[in-house]
């Protein structure tokens, strides 16, 4: 039987994992930011989940009611709830940059593990109209949670302060925008 050491594997110059493993870490993140580089893989993570909830509550939304749900939805949910979701994935992007230009590589979709509470799965099961939105309002205000929380740190680099209070603002709106759709009484 071989060992690794009898046989250690052929690495060259054009392996596409080396090449890969170059790529994504010639700039490890800086030890004296670890923690702030989990936050924001954390934040990366959220804005995710919230984008996948997003889109399918948007996809039901549209496949399942004409308008005027009698449950008192008002407007066009299915298309708020998708500007949402595409809002969601811009700031997504906009994290993974974040993190690059902290010299950390953000974390590809498939390693991306889920941080809300709600998952779009279990959207698909005979969920009325007002639950679609409710569930896609609690999860922007679960993630506003979010941005309040990395927002009180005090490791939070100026620039990267300042573009999280924008990507906090924008979540504001989205909040006041799924609350319009929908009264109080039917929130989750």
């Amino acid at each position: 039987m071989s060992t690794d050491d009898d046989d250690p594997p052929l690495v060259s110059e054009r392996s596409p994992s080396l090449a890969r493993a170059r790529h994504e870490y010639a700039h490890p993140a800086p030890t004296a930011a670890p923690a702030m580089i989990a936050a924001l893989t954390r934040l990366l993570e959220a804005e995710h989940d919230a984008a996948s909830l997003c889109a399918v509550a948007a996809s039901l939304l549209a496949a399942a009611a004409p308008a005027g749900d009698p449950a008192g939805v008002t407007g066009d949910p299915a298309g708020v709830i998708a500007d949402l979701a595409e809002a969601h994935q811009a700031r997504c992007d906009a994290l993974a940059r974040t993190l690059a230009q902290l010299g950390a590589a953000a974390p590809r979709p498939e390693q991306y593990s889920r941080v809300l509470a709600r998952d779009p799965d279990d959207l698909r099961y005979g969920r009325s109209a007002a639950e679609l939105i409710a569930a896609a309002a609690a999860t922007e205000d679960e993630l506003t949670s979010f941005y309040t929380r990395i927002l009180a740190r005090d490791d939070v680099p100026e620039p990267v302060r300042e573009r999280l209070l924008g990507h906090r603002s924008e979540q504001a709106d989205h909040q006041a925008q799924v609350a319009a759709l929908t009264p109080a009484a039917l929130r989750l």
